[in-house]
């Protein structure tokens, strides 16, 4: 039986493994970095504002908004736009994506707030 699902191929688990294993390795940059950013500015913001630690609340909202933010990233990463200046120098696709992610980033921000205050 192990002989013929190797002549067939790789079995369901693990291409599943594989495939979440790629899907964790695209999605950990960006994520990481949204968690490390919102949580700084939650945190920051905690400090100027309320005048003590942070909230709990504040913490799992900006880990939330990371997690998501980091997914938006990636399906923008698939959207046709974003590969305006392939072949161009370097520095074009840098700012051209800088700006378009900053884009994005501020309208999930923006609708966070609306919800929030909805």
């Amino acid at each position: 039986m192990g002989a013929g699902c190797d002549a067939i191929g790789v079995s369901l688990p693990r291409r599943a493994f594989r495939i979440g294993s790629v899907v964790i390795r695209h999605a950990l940059p960006p994520v990481f970095y949204f968690f490390v950013a919102f949580n700084l500015i939650s945190f920051t913001t905690d400090l100027l504002v309320h005048n003590y630690w942070f909230h709990m609340t504040s913490f799992v909202l900006a880990s939330t908004t990371a997690l998501v933010v980091g997914k938006v990233v990636l399906v923008v990463d698939k959207v046709r736009i974003i590969n305006k200046f392939r072949g161009a120098p370097l520095i074009q696709p840098i700012l051209y994506r800088s700006a378009f992610y900053s884009l994005v980033v501020l309208v999930v921000r923006f609708i966070e707030k609306v919800v929030e205050f909805a």
